[in-house]
């Protein structure tokens, strides 16, 4: 039954714009698939991989979009953070789950869908990296 709301709810975000309604949106989107969460400005993913592997996938895609990693980025027992500008990223150990890794991405705040739509991007090419979603 709540399937059936997403296409409403995805219309009226584009068409009333505004962050609010769109993160939650977007937060009832990936609730019914299972897809990401929504904190902070930011989205969350699982992944069924190493913090090692996440981690690597993550500097990758980095990367692959010339982003540039800072010297004093790394990966420790308890996860890895990268801060740059506006953007935000950290890989950390599930809290419940050993063999799985979360990521969360931030690019300022979902002020507009081009933030949320290159965050939804680099999670998902992510999950193609590490072939898991």
């Amino acid at each position: 039954m709540m399937t059936r709301w997403i296409p409403i709810l995805l219309l009226c975000a584009a068409l009333l714009g505004g962050c609010g309604l769109i993160a939650g949106t977007y937060a009832v989107a990936g609730v019914a698939y299972g897809a990401e969460s929504i904190d902070n400005n930011g989205a969350l993913r699982d992944y069924e991989a190493t913090l090692q592997e996440t981690w690597d996938a993550c500097l990758a895609e980095l990367k692959k979009r010339n982003i540039e990693i800072p010297a004093d980025a790394k990966l420790e027992e308890g996860g890895g953070r990268i801060d740059k500008g506006d953007g935000h990223l950290k890989v950390f150990p599930h809290p419940k789950y050993q063999q799985y890794t979360r990521v969360y991405v931030r690019i300022g705040t979902f002020d507009t869908s081009e933030k949320w739509e290159k965050t939804k991007k680099f999670l998902d090419d992510l999950s193609m990296i590490l072939d898991t979603d």
